[in-house]
């Protein structure tokens, strides 16, 4: 059986929500709770 920490991890979808605007680009940046991040969609 596989610890419910490492099976959340290698099942972890990302849910991204608004964390706010890139100055570079202009773009919205959205976050997700592990840390990654994209300009809007």
């Amino acid at each position: 059986m596989v610890p419910t920490d490492l099976r959340s991890s290698w099942l972890h979808l990302h849910w991204y929500h608004w964390a706010g605007h890139d100055a570079f680009s202009g773009s919205t940046l959205y976050a997700c709770r592990c840390g990654v991040v994209r300009p809007g969609f």
